[in-house]
């Protein structure tokens, strides 16, 4: 017999009742004798009857509240109308109405002036709150008819004794056990299958309890110890328990296998997949749990149990998981009569538990001369008046300190039973945090070995998580290189087609190609392990991945996408962040970038012609992880040759040469005498000038490439210390809307067509240089229309080409020279695709 457990996410909506039904038919093989069924509410049902409890209970607008209480009847009899057989719908739907009729009258009995009968505003809430289950019994035991499996609803309430904690009750195990083995035993061979109200159950008195968020799975763990079950599966919407939370750590696994013991620690610590109290029936009876995903039911998800041989062989490292609890207090005691002093400790806790906090973490110096242990927010200033009180004689005497409170902590805890037969863990974890720079205020080991946990500061919580899962979980993502992509414009997109392209070639390289994120100026789309799969093939379309940012992207927030770059990070392998727009205002996202561990690879020349002190620091984080080879020489090897030239002792003279391929291409147009504004529209249509071309024509293009070279040849040069001529300089134009100036660009036709024909007559080309002297005291730098004789190097070049001549101490009489095409937008992917792959190779050389 199996017992099967379905959480509210699973039972969202008639489509996921269908699958639900789907998965019980046929893991139960189509006989409701071979198992039971638990079901939480409806996905968001209970939140919405908190709140309608809440709001009666406060006596806010009682029309709201009927307008909710119907909204939630509508919302379960359409659902009804879905999964219900057609012979069924009308029963199902009476059915409904009644429990929402009931409904009605408990939310009636909790309004200030109802028939409440005395009872607390927390037996009130949980009378309302029960009727999520009620209703989604009903409903899944319609959907399972409707497969032809025979099923009816279970109301567990009379089974599962409680205490009279309402809205957290604690479960009189033995007699609850009882209650369900005889209803079990009580049915006929061919009753229906039992679908049974997770989350509740009965206090003495007979009155509704429920047993804490997420009790469901505690009511599957009894129904499976009662009936000794051979396994008790829980299904949710993950893959199973996972290494890591992974709205933390976007690269957290799934965890094969794990020991009772581990998930208790896991969960005490925060993960939440399984109920914490849920292990306990079932361990008691040896029975295993089984964590898998409706939405993924071949996925062979989480197997808990006690056979640690299986484990090993499942799991290659003695780490299982991580897991943090995001908001604790810290609370140290400290004071020289500690020291030695019998029944500290014993005061210490008695005063707590009278205070009614429990402490979640504690930490004692082997000195004797502190305590300190960390509980919940909510329960802090109770227990710090408690324990003050305590010790209020050792206090005045001033033996011992007021107790202190640190507010905006974090416990992180690393969980695994196979840390106490392998040496060096807890180095592994103290070693990269300190690397990362995080600080740690308090660590606890239990006695088994299984758990190092250790408070850190709230700011640092996610951090700590992702950087121990990379320390210990990186080898399964160390082959992947995850790609964000900033712009999706032309560059952009041929970028995006050149990964589609080139990706099954790198996987037989041994390089997973990942495209984690892509934003453009307004949107942004974030890969994530439920929504949309990224997909850079989609850049095949013409519109390519602009069309499906427009249509369903959500709006661009750029620390939201540093964040999640973060997390994928610090899953190992190589994160690279791309830029392929023309904002001035991205070096905060470099530096947020780098500082998390990933690469930058630009084309975006902005960012390294502005203030000096950004190109320093990207400078700073060394060739392996700031690549931008496209700012200057889009496809062309230009500041690899500079870096290899005085990397290797050589000393650069000059440099010099046509930077700009768009230039190029006009200057060739017109010396073979083309119409000026003819020869521009062409070059636009072809996608060699910036969206407005006055971007190259003025120059500001070609002095920044230059700048940036002056600065990789170690000249702390700024723009304005560089000498710049427009190509056309018709300073009237320059403020003219984009319409306007094509309009009248046709006006310097003539201007242009008379220059290019003086210098042919004089036997000169014209070509627009960039021209840096290192040889002198100070730096030169210029840029400009020039005329050049036969003999130059840059005389007769083909037209959209690049070239950069280098005179250098050992290149001084036949220059270095780097030429090839450097216009277009698919020379510039390339280029940053090369960078992408550069920052690949040199992975193992990152700090």
């Amino acid at each position: 017999m199996k017992v099967l457990k379905f959480g509210g996410s699973s039972v969202a909506d008639a489509g996921r009742l269908q699958v639900a039904a789907r998965i019980v038919r046929r893991r139960l093989e189509g006989s409701a004798a071979n198992g039971a069924v638990v079901v939480s509410a409806l996905g968001g049902v209970t939140d919405r009857l908190l709140g309608l409890a809440s709001a009666c209970l406060e006596g806010r607008d009682p029309a709201e509240a009927a307008r909710e209480a119907e909204a939630l009847r509508v919302h379960h009899l359409d659902i009804a109308g879905q999964v219900a057989a057609d012979d069924e719908r009308p029963a199902v739907a009476a059915t409904v109405e009644s429990l929402c009729d009931d409904l009605a009258s408990a939310l009636s009995d909790c309004a200030p002036d109802g028939a409440g009968d005395g009872r607390s505003n927390e037996a009130l809430i949980d009378r309302i709150v029960c009727h999520g289950e009620l209703l989604s019994t009903q409903l899944l035991a319609a959907a399972l008819r409707a497969e032809g499996l025979p099923a009816a609803a279970c109301d567990a309430r009379p089974m599962v004794s409680t205490d009279r904690s309402f809205q957290g009750a604690t479960v009189d195990l033995e007699p609850t056990l009882r209650a369900i083995a005889s209803h079990f035993a009580a049915l006929g061979r061919d009753a229906p299958l039992q679908v049974i109200t997770g989350f509740l159950g009965s206090s003495p008195e007979g009155e509704t309890t429920t047993l804490g968020r997420s009790g469901s799975d505690l009511t599957a763990a009894l129904v499976g110890a009662a009936l000794e079950a051979e396994r008790i599966e829980i299904w949710t919407d993950v893959p199973g328990v996972m290494t890591a939370d992974p709205r933390r750590v976007e690269d957290a696994l799934p965890i094969p296998r794990l020991s009772y013991e581990e998930m208790l620690e896991l969960s005490h610590f925060g993960a939440r997949v399984v109920y914490p109290p849920t292990v306990t029936p079932a361990r008691r009876k040896g029975i295993p749990l089984l964590v898998r995903n409706t939405l993924d039911p071949e996925h062979p998800g989480t197997l808990i149990d006690d056979d640690g041989l299986a484990r090993e062989r499942a799991r290659g490292t003695a780490v299982t998981g991580i897991s943090s609890i995001d908001d604790v207090h810290l609370m140290l005691l400290v004071g020289d009569n500690l020291v030695g002093t019998p029944g500290v400790a014993a005061r210490l806790f008695d005063a707590l538990a009278a205070s009614g906090a429990s402490a979640i973490l504690i930490s004692q110096a082997s000195s004797e001369h502190s305590i300190c242990f960390a509980v919940e927010p909510g329960v802090s200033e109770a227990a710090r008046k408690a324990v003050d009180a305590e010790f209020q004689a050792e206090i005045m005497a001033g033996s011992v300190r007021p107790i202190r409170v640190e507010r905006d902590q974090s416990i992180v805890a690393v969980v695994g039973d196979g840390m106490r037969d392998r040496p060096g863990i807890a180095g592994r974890v103290f070693g990269i945090l300190g690397r990362r720079g995080v600080n740690v205020r308090a660590v606890a080991q239990g006695s088994s070995e299984r758990n190092i946990s250790m408070v850190v500061a709230r700011a640092d919580e996610g951090r700590a998580v992702r950087w121990i899962h990379r320390e210990f979980f990186h080898r399964a993502a160390s082959g992947r290189l995850a790609v964000y992509v900033l712009g999706v414009g032309g560059v952009g997109s041929a970028l995006l087609r050149q990964l589609a392209a080139e990706r099954e070639s790198l996987s037989r390289q041994g390089i997973d190609l990942q495209l984690r994120g892509l934003a453009s100026s307004r949107y942004m789309h974030l890969q994530t392990r439920r929504g949309r799969s990224l997909d850079a093939g989609a850049a095949r379309d013409p519109e390519g991945w602009r069309s499906v940012l427009e249509r369903s992207g959500e709006a661009a927030d750029l620390n939201r996408l540093l964040d999640h770059l973060g997390e994928t990070a610090a899953g190992g392998g190589r994160t690279v962040l791309v830029d392929v727009t023309a904002s001035g205002s991205l070096a905060a996202v470099y530096h947020g970038a780098l500082a998390a561990g990933a690469a930058v690879a630009s084309a975006n020349k902005l960012p390294f012609a502005g203030p000096i002190a950004d190109f320093r620091a990207f400078r700073s984080n060394g060739a392996q992880n700031v690549f931008h080879e496209a700012t200057v020489g889009a496809g062309l090897p230009v500041l690899h040759t500079a870096d290899m030239l005085l990397g290797a002792g050589d000393r650069i003279d000059t440099v010099s040469g046509v930077f700009s391929g768009t230039l190029a291409y006009l200057t060739g147009k017109l010396g073979a005498g083309d119409v000026w504004s003819e020869a521009v529209r062409e070059a636009h249509r072809l996608g060699y000038t910036e969206p407005d071309p006055r971007d190259d024509l003025g120059g500001l293009d070609v002095a920044r490439k230059l700048l940036i070279l002056a600065r990789i040849c170690g000249c702390d040069l700024d723009l304005d210390d560089i000498e710049v001529e427009p190509m056309l300089d018709r300073p009237e134009l320059g403020n003219l809307p984009l319409d306007a100036w094509w309009e009248r660009l046709a006006k310097a036709d003539g201007e242009m067509k008379h220059r290019f024909a003086d210098a042919a007559s004089a036997g000169l080309e014209l070509a627009y240089l960039a021209e840096l002297d290192l040889s002198g005291e100070a730096a030169a730098a210029r840029v400009g229309l020039r005329a050049v004789p036969a003999d130059h190097p840059v005389a007769g070049m083909p037209a959209s080409d690049n070239m950069f001549v280098f005179r250098s101490r050992r290149y001084r009489e036949r220059p270095l020279v780097v030429q090839g095409p450097g216009a277009g937008t698919d020379l510039t992917a390339g280029g940053v695709f090369a960078d992408i792959l550069r920052a690949w190779a040199e992975r193992g050389s990152a700090p």
